[in-house]
């Protein structure tokens, strides 16, 4: 998280761009675990402190599926039966998706 902070989101996304520059195909896997669990809740799996914060996550997502190797996106890791704070972290995270697919759709 500290090397993300400081380097900033969209900066670390192109260094993950360019070692993959030779993959023709990338596929995304969202897991909620790497979300700071403190701030948001413990609605996962392995809930997570210090980490990623939503907006963190949305311009991540966004930046990654803007690239044409991006085939595919899935989310894992929701668990609202351990969530301590009614569905918070299904919320969150559909906030982030609904931000995400403006990006899928174009029209961001």
């Amino acid at each position: 998280m500290g090397e993300v902070r400081t380097k900033k989101v969209e900066q670390c996304v192109k260094e993950v761009f360019d070692q993959l520059k030779n993959c023709d195909i990338l596929y995304v896997s969202f897991d909620v675990d790497s979300m700071d669990s403190e701030k948001i809740s413990e609605g996962t799996g392995t809930p997570v402190p210090e980490g990623f914060f939503p907006f963190e996550i949305t311009v991540l997502l966004q930046e990654l599926i803007s690239s044409e190797k991006v085939v595919c996106m899935e989310v894992v890791e929701v668990n609202p039966l351990l969530d301590h704070h009614g569905n918070r972290m299904a919320e969150v995270t559909f906030d982030i998706l609904e931000k995400v697919a403006t990006v899928i759709e174009g029209t961001e």
